[in-house]
């Protein structure tokens, strides 16, 4: 990388420089621009959406007073306001047109679904309005139908206006939008109780739960009225309580009056009734109306507002991104005009001195004044320049003294051996090469006879005798060591033919002597154990060994002239023997696994190396290939390699080589910028498939399931078993497009589902099996390999809690929910070791409101999440089984309250309920641990009720009893919590030891509503009493609650109209206040 920079101009590194920050200043500034944009875009929804809720409030006012009219018309059973309904309905329809109005003329795909879905669900129950006023005319509706008809479109007309929650930016805007659509929801049960009334003043009746729903009626609109207060302006709810304040108003409640204190109108004056009614009541509803068209004025101002001051925060912050960037180009071209100039001018002023002839001295160099770095390289370049000049003279002195010393040189080059030998048989001239061959130094040699060179006396008379012939001596060099040499002695004749001197030239053949030795020795070898192919340079087969025709079946004169091309086995591609021939011609060798064919046309493997053989001129001039059949080799590594990446059952990929294959899928994705996808799959199941049928039939199936998928994905993909009965399946190549690449995911997905769905025949057994099945797609590596299997995971066990056999996709938030879990389990573990657990009693009284004992709750609360409901945490624990020391510190905590409770005369008389999970009930360890906790605090067992659940019963309901049984032998008393809700056998409750049956909140919350709950509540208390026990109503929060469970004998009573969770020290019998 650092090589990579150096080869970049400097000019243009400076540049790059300067760009980096700038374009990081450039993406900040893109991105804070599209956050102001995103906020301005949001506000103009705000602003359009408060503009459409002042239309949706206009048409809620008129269906109110439709709603009314038309409830009082039937209450009267068609007497009352015939003449005006016609009025009525055509102001209705004038506001609804302005409504739809509105709507076509808003952009709804700037809004999420949720929105359409409101303006969908109101369209439906507007256009319904016709029939209900048919239904009307007709009387063949009821009052209440009709007030629920009404009600339904008015609730689905204020939805619209809801979504306004979703789209307020600031405190002051948001506190507005729930001001305005809590005025709307008063107004609502203003017109319900308009209606209402109207229905009872027209129809005089006294009815406990109609009175009663009145009554609800009333608080609901005082309850909206005070949100209303706390959230709009002063000078609004000013507005409001002065509107409010008139003589009519005493008139509403007055009238209330008559229908909370159960007196029934004379029949005479009921027309009048109803139509005061009916009066002051429109009134109030005009009234609030007013508020109301105030509230949305103010509601599109601020809205209005905020979209203005959003613009302006994206032009602003546009002008000074544009600003900051002409100030960064301005200081960019300072730079470059005081630094790369220069040195650009100092680089052409060194090119220029290089390719000047030698002593040129006329190249300019300026900027050598400067006093900066660019100066001191300036002065380097002048020094530079008077040194060359200084270099080419000494050159030139130099030419003649080196022709000199070549010439001189020029006998001493040669690499044969020479020696001139005058007439008088003594040496006069001996090169450096025949000092080298023999180990003498040349001026040891001048002047001696050549008879040195021969090891053997009678050789120098064959040397002598040579005459112009070559002949081939051994020699002896200085130190003793033997060499062969061959030498030619040539005469130097005079004018008159006679020899004046002689040259003796002499070769050294140690070496090729040597060779040929050791070619003898690889003509043996070539008969080696190793198959053996000689060719020319062309790749003709010269010769072949025996080896050659025991592998591949063929005789040597049935291959001698052709190719080795005539083995191809056609396993490799055309680019293999580029890079084989490619590796020959680089490095004269080429090594490796090679499949060929043998003569009888069978395929095996080979381990071979071919070496080019090279002539004296550098040039090839045969290949040589020696090669051993590896088969058994191959076979032996292949088992290896399926036993490590296949599944021995399925032979599926395991978990090893999914790994592999997925990697290389993401690095080819990021490549090529195409997605994949994961399908962890997980059979149904399946352990009770084991323990029924047997491992065997388990792993028959195992198999089959195997085979499907194989069948159901293409050839490219892959199938792997991680382990057990789960499977995972990589689809490879999908779009580039996430959308269309998680369609082609999911039909594939559901192909997988529909053939694991099918039936199996297995063993004789006829079985079903379905899988669970999640999908996660990728793209390139941005997440790792094993992040991936734990989204796909997480999206498989998201179909096991859809209820199974289903797929989904990961989302995100899934791993956030996990993330959370993962964190709120570990602070549950850290608040009990450090004490952020409380227990607060809820009391428990009779009939007459005594109090008789107390339940006790569990509460968090956390330094940093702060009061922690519940529900929020305990089916955590029970799910991580962190409920057993949690319900133990629960258990331990209330006895130590009880053993206190006994102390005071006040509270000795109470006793105390504690919840015990099934989980901690069904330790084996539980009955001994309760009895521990009650030793080691001193606590009463008469004066201890344990709560189960019915979920209890249902695993192992004798177990549960016999330690019921044991616990109740010391005294402590059972109760059974939210009795009615699970799905325990009666045969189960009369066997068990219980004192109690808690008769749960889900039914009192709706006794005086529904007739069926009633019911319920009344078998419950009869069954109770029926078996001998006490009953305790759970949730009991309203006067009429109470009343009708004492009428249907129900004892004991516990909620929040007796008194909510406190702690122990504010929870005191009325005896004891």
């Amino acid at each position: 990388m650092q090589a990579r920079l150096q080869s970049i101009p400097i000019g243009q590194r400076i540049a790059l420089a300067l760009a980096l920050p700038m374009a990081g200043f450039l993406f900040f500034v893109l991105w804070a621009l599209s956050g102001h944009q995103r906020t301005a875009n949001e506000m103009r929804n705000l602003r359009e959406m408060a503009e459409m809720a002042a239309s949706v409030s206009a048409v809620v006012h008129e269906v109110q007073r439709e709603r009314g009219m038309s409830t009082a018309f039937l209450g009267s059973g068609g007497t009352a306001f015939l003449a005006h309904q016609a009025v009525r309905h055509a102001q209705t329809d004038a506001q609804l047109a302005v409504l739809r109005q509105k709507l076509q003329h808003l952009a709804l795909e700037h809004f999420d679904g949720r929105l359409r879905s409101r303006i969908a669900q109101a369209q439906l129950q507007w256009e319904a309005l016709a029939a209900w006023r048919r239904d009307a005319f007709a009387l063949t509706v009821t009052p209440e139908v009709q007030l629920a008809r009404y009600s339904a479109a008015i609730h689905a007309l204020i939805g619209i206006v809801q979504e306004m929650y979703f789209l307020g930016g600031d405190a002051d805007l948001s506190r507005s939008i729930y001001a305005f659509v809590n005025l709307m929801q008063a107004k609502e049960e203003a017109g319900i109780e308009r209606a209402l009334g109207a229905a009872y003043f027209s129809v005089p009746r006294v009815d406990a739960i109609d009175r009663q729903v009145f009554v609800a009626q009333a608080d609901r609109q005082a309850n909206f009225l005070e949100q209303f207060r706390f959230f709009a302006a002063q000078e609004l709810v000013q507005q409001l309580d002065r509107v409010l304040s008139d003589v009519k108003a005493a008139d509403i409640e007055r009238l209330r009056g008559f229908v909370f204190q159960r007196m029934p109108t004379r029949q005479e004056v009921v027309q009048d009734t109803t139509a005061r009614w009916m009066d002051v009541m429109t009134w109030k509803i005009d009234q609030i109306r007013l508020v109301e068209e105030r509230m949305a004025q103010v509601l599109m101002a601020q809205a209005s507002r905020a979209e203005e001051a959003a613009r302006k925060a994206v032009f602003w912050s546009g002008a000074a991104a544009l600003a900051g960037l002409i100030l960064a180009v301005l200081i960019a071209g300072t730079l470059a005009r005081g630094i790369i100039f220069p040195i650009e001018r100092i680089t052409r002023a060194m090119n220029r001195l290089a390719t000047q002839k030698a002593g040129d001295t006329e190249v300019e160099i300026i900027d050598h004044q400067r006093g900066d770095e660019i100066g001191e390289m300036a002065r380097a370049t002048l020094v530079f320049r008077d040194n060359l000049v200084r270099i080419a003279q000494a050159e030139e002195r130099l030419k003649n003294a080196v022709i000199l010393r070549l010439h001189h040189k020029a006998l001493g080059a040669i690499s044969q051996g020479v020696l001139i030998v005058d007439a008088q048989g003594l040496v006069t001239f001996a090169n450096t090469a025949l000092a080298t061959i023999t180990g003498y130094a040349p001026e040891a040699i001048v002047g001696r006879k050549p008879d040195f060179l021969c090891a053997q006396a009678q050789d120098n008379a064959r040397l002598e005798d040579s005459n112009g012939t070559p002949c081939v001596l051994e020699g002896r060099r200085s130190d003793g060591q033997p060499f062969w040499f061959e030498a030619m002695v040539s005469p130097v004749l005079d004018s008159e033919g006679v020899a004046t001197h002689s040259v003796v030239v002499v070769r050294d053949i140690t070496e090729s002597r040597r060779v040929e030795q050791e070619m003898r020795i690889a003509a043996t070898a070539f008969e080696s154990l190793h198959g053996m192919i000689v060719t020319d340079a062309r790749g003709t087969i010269l010769r072949v060994n025996r080896a050659f025709t025991r592998m591949t079946g063929y005789a040597a004169d049935e291959v001698i002239g052709r190719t080795p091309a005539m083995f191809k086995s056609g396993r490799h591609d055309a680019a293999f023997y580029v890079q084989m021939w490619k590796s020959l011609a680089d490095r004269g060798a080429w090594f490796g696994e090679i499949w060929d064919r043998r003569k009888n046309g069978e395929v095996y493997p080979l381990l071979q190396s071919i070496s080019a053989v090279r002539g004296e001129d550098g040039q090839v001039t045969h290949y040589v290939a020696a090669f051993s059949d590896i088969s058994e080799r191959k076979e032996a590594e292949e088992q290896i390699r399926h036993l490590a990446f296949y599944d021995p059952l399925t032979h599926l990929p395991n978990r090893r080589l999914l790994l592999d294959r997925l990697q290389q899928a993401m690095a080819l994705g990021e490549r090529t910028g195409g997605r994949g996808a994961l399908l962890f799959i997980d059979l149904d199941q399946f352990k009770a498939l084991n323990d029924t049928l047997g491992h065997d039939v388990g792993d028959l199936l195992l198999i089959e399931v195997a085979r499907r998928l194989q069948d159901a994905i293409r050839a490219s993909d892959t199938a792997a078993r991680l382990g057990g009965d789960e499977f995972v399946v990589m689809l490879e190549e999908l779009a580039h497009d996430a959308t269309e690449a998680a369609e082609q995911a999911r039909v594939v997905a559901e192909k997988v589902l529909a053939v694991l769905n099918e039936t199996y025949v297995l063993a004789g057994h006829e079985l079903r099996s379905t899988p669970s099945i999640g999908v996660t797609l990728f793209a390139g590596q941005r997440a790792t390999v094993d992040e991936l299997l734990r989204q796909a995971d997480l999206a498989m066990y998201q179909s096991k809690s859809a209820g199974r056999n289903a797929l989904r996709f990961f989302d995100p938030q899934m791993q956030a929910v996990v993330t959370e879990r993962v964190q709120l389990d570990a602070d549950l573990r850290t608040s009990l070791e450090q004490g952020h657990f409380r227990l607060h009693f809820q009391a428990q009284v009779d009939g007459l409101g005594r109090m008789t004992g107390a339940e006790a709750l569990l509460r968090w609360e956390h330094p940093r999440r702060g009061r922690v409901l519940p529900g929020e945490f305990i089916p955590l624990a029970e799910e991580t089984g962190f409920i057993v020391p949690l319900g133990d510190w629960v258990l331990e905590a209330a006895c130590q309250e009880l053993a206190q409770w006994a102390t005071n005369p006040a509270t000795a008389g109470l006793s105390l309920s504690v919840n015990v999970s099934a989980r901690q009930f069904q330790q084996p360890t539980f009955v001994e641990g309760v009895l521990a906790v009650l030793r080691s605090t001193g606590a009463n067992p008469l004066r201890l009720r344990l709560e189960l659940t019915e979920s209890l019963l249902l695993s192992d309901a004798e177990g549960a009893i016999a330690k019921m049984l044991e616990l109740k032998a010391h005294g402590i008393g059972f109760a059974l919590d939210d009795f009615g809700t699970g799905y325990s056998s009666l045969a189960y409750l009369r066997r068990l030891p219980l004192d109690l049956l808690k008769i749960d909140r889900a039914f009192v919350r709706d006794i005086l509503t529904d007739p069926n709950v009633a019911a319920i509540a009344h078998t419950i208390v009869a069954l109770a009493h029926s078996l001998g026990l006490t009953v305790v109503a759970e949730g009991v929060e309203e006067q009429g609650q109470f009343e009708f469970l004492m009428k249907q004998g129900c004892t004991g009573y516990q909620g929040y109209l007796f008194g909510r969770p406190v702690p122990a020290q504010e929870l005191l019998p009325p005896s004891a206040s």
